[in-house]
């Protein structure tokens, strides 16, 4: 018989306390502890619920899991005894991992919140429902956790989703789609209180109501950042191709780009001089910690998607201290190998990071670490047959 993983006394106790022994199923919320009977004891009625198995047959299984990943704290999630039964009823089937992982992610981000006496940024993007589209069938629905991939060849509408979910931030990046057929969905949210923004787009026109209310942005505002490409050749300089990409003011990214420093680069700056045709240039100069100085553009192209993506991180890094943040990558659009993103994943797993991330890509390599990503695999439209996302099993 396969011995159960458990998590002992202290991961138990790490898991009760990160959730501030409250249950993490959501709008629940019961406190499972108090007094004890007697003066000097008290009572605890909660349970540490495995997300993934405990044993190879039990409810939403093991997925590739290994044993120390399966006992670790990152694969408990807090629950009251009636919650916790529920969970696991039909083997799981109702609730998947990758929703008990957003759930737990979501419920962690709250009692930050009410810990810090309500100082700390809070939010989280729960769901993106699609209503109507041309591109999925009605009803598909992403649950984000705290770092969310998207898997799928081109064509299979990773970017659309992106695009949409800039709705929560800004509708700059909606105008092909008010010249489509009618498009609707709705994206709830967490900021603090859950809120859901409905957006319409067809005919020429926007539509957004928030919470059944109509509005001409979401004022409920969610950051969203960006990261779709290196930067388009046609505008003139560094300054002006990365300030478009990111939807900035050029004052604005050369403040941001000053704020950068991490073990890939040191230090980030932007350096004017004459072109070839006698016109002044802004270019992005990068000063790596060995020393070197490279300018942007002679940088490989991995290495100029690592550059994007730093500017995208440390924008992230700073609107996630005031209010709930998004970082959309678009991976294979930056040239960015896995070896190289890999140290960017595990950033995006820590409590260091306080943002959520979604990540697009074509594959995912059958080595990598998957502990609390959700995965939803994209087929596109074929013909007259609407596309489909499915949820993917733990590294399939």
């Amino acid at each position: 018989m396969a011995k159960r993983q458990e998590f002992g006394k202290e991961k138990r106790h790490i898991i009760a306390a990160r959730a501030g022994y409250r249950c993490s199923y959501p709008d629940c919320d019961k406190l499972t502890v108090g007094p004890g009977t007697a003066s000097e004891t008290f009572e605890d009625n909660g349970y540490a619920a495995h997300i993934y198995a405990a044993v190879p047959k039990g409810p939403r299984g093991q997925g590739k899991l290994n044993p120390v990943q399966l006992s670790a704290v990152s694969n408990g999630i807090w629950m009251c005894g009636d919650h916790s039964s529920l969970i696991d009823k039909k083997s799981g089937i109702r609730f998947p991992a990758n929703m008990l992982l957003g759930w737990k992610a979501l419920h962690e981000y709250r009692t930050s919140f009410e810990q810090s006496g309500f100082k700390a940024a809070y939010g989280f993007v729960r769901e993106l429902t699609i209503d109507n589209s041309a591109l999925f069938t009605p009803g598909s629905e992403i649950v984000f956790a705290k770092t969310t991939f998207l898997i799928g060849p081109n064509g299979s509408g990773k970017t659309a989703i992106c695009e949409w979910l800039t709705a929560l931030d800004t509708s700059r990046n909606m105008w092909r789609w008010i010249t489509h057929n009618i498009l609707n969905y709705r994206v709830s949210f967490d900021a603090p209180l859950m809120q859901t923004l409905q957006v319409e787009a067809g005919s020429g026109a926007l539509s957004l109501s928030l919470d059944n209310m109509a509005v001409h942005r979401n004022h409920a505002r969610v950051s969203v950042i960006y990261v779709r490409d290196r930067g388009g050749r046609a505008l003139p300089d560094d300054l002006a191709r990365l300030a478009h990409l990111f939807g900035m003011d050029q004052i604005e990214l050369k403040a941001l780009a000053a704020m950068v420093s991490s073990d890939f680069v040191a230090a980030l700056s932007f350096k004017r001089s004459l072109g070839t045709s006698g016109t002044p240039t802004d270019d992005l100069i990068c000063t790596f910690p060995d020393g070197q100085v490279e300018s942007f553009s002679q940088l490989s192209g991995g290495q100029q998607g690592m550059i994007v993506l730093e500017l995208g991180i440390e924008q992230a890094r700073i609107a996630s201290q005031f209010g709930p943040t998004m970082l959309l990558v678009e991976l294979k659009n930056l040239g960015i190998d896995w070896g190289n993103f890999a140290t960017y994943l595990d950033y995006f797993a820590s409590r260091q990071c306080i943002f959520q991330t979604v990540v697009t890509s074509w594959e995912l390599p059958s080595d990598v670490e998957m502990l609390g990503w959700q995965i939803y695999r994209l087929v596109g439209p074929t013909g007259t047959v609407l596309g489909t996302i499915v949820e993917s099993a733990r590294g399939a």
